[in-house]
């Protein structure tokens, strides 16, 4: 049963009711039919979007791949603290880049929201003009996306995500279990890493060295009730499955 805790286009206008956010799919416009089916009544939906892109597949360099597997992983930390959203489906289908970056403060008179830590802003250098609005990632499909609320128990039980991609805890409704260590090769600890990597690569440090200004406000974010749920790490792991895809 669809309601407004799982109805994407009352929860993309939700979104952008307060400002545009850059990397999320802006919705135009939105109709439900109703249509008699062999199984019993179904809903067509359509949808009319502002922006077009490649898809994620499609995208020619490896580097091109990981900024925006790096943005719209960051649109998710954003929707998740600002809007109580969870998208619960990152996969190649949903993952989109545009040909243009989103950039403008403000557009047709409407106020864009600056986003947290796009890549371009954090290696930019400090006198770059690149601004919080600016990325070419977008994150689209939120028909499985859902609204937490606050008085959220555990009610939810299905499954969201696309099997390929999928947190593996999720597909299990449950905790991954820890695999029996036995059986597995230990890595030692490498404590000296991060030094001596950044000794024998400077230059890629430099770049990134806005990334420790940055830091996520999550004191006013929405947290579950229960013990276990598909949170905001779960769709983290599908990202990571993505950029391994």
């Amino acid at each position: 049963m669809v309601n407004s805790r799982f109805d994407e286009a009352a929860i993309l206008k939700d979104v952008h009711k307060g400002g545009l956010v850059p990397g999320v799919i802006q919705l135009l416009c939105s109709e439900a039919t109703a249509t008699s089916f062999f199984h019993g009544d179904r809903i067509n939906r359509r949808f009319g979007f502002r922006q077009i892109g490649a898809r994620f597949m499609r995208i020619d360099t490896v580097e091109t791949m990981l900024e925006a597997a790096f943005d719209v992983l960051q649109v998710t930390r954003y929707l998740r603290i600002k809007h109580k959203v969870l998208h619960r489906d990152p996969q190649t289908r949903n993952a989109v880049r545009m040909n243009q970056t989103f950039v403008s403060s403000d557009i047709f008179g409407v106020k864009v929201m600056a986003l947290w830590g796009c890549l371009s802003r954090i290696v930019s250098e400090p006198t770059s003009s690149s601004s919080p609005q600016e990325t070419s990632a977008l994150l689209i499909d939120f028909n499985r996306a859902e609204r937490i609320r606050d008085d959220l128990k555990s009610e939810l039980v299905d499954v969201a995500g696309t099997p390929i991609f999928i947190a593996r805890a999720v597909e299990c409704q449950g905790p991954y279990p820890d695999p029996k260590t036995p059986f597995l090769l230990k890595i030692p600890a490498m404590p000296k890493a991060p030094s001596l990597y950044e000794k024998a690569h400077p230059q890629r440090i430099v770049r990134f060295k806005g990334i420790e200004q940055i830091t996520l406000d999550s004191s006013t974010a929405t947290l579950s009730s229960t013990n276990w749920r598909h949170e905001l790490y779960h769709d983290a792991e599908s990202f990571f499955w993505l950029i391994l895809y």
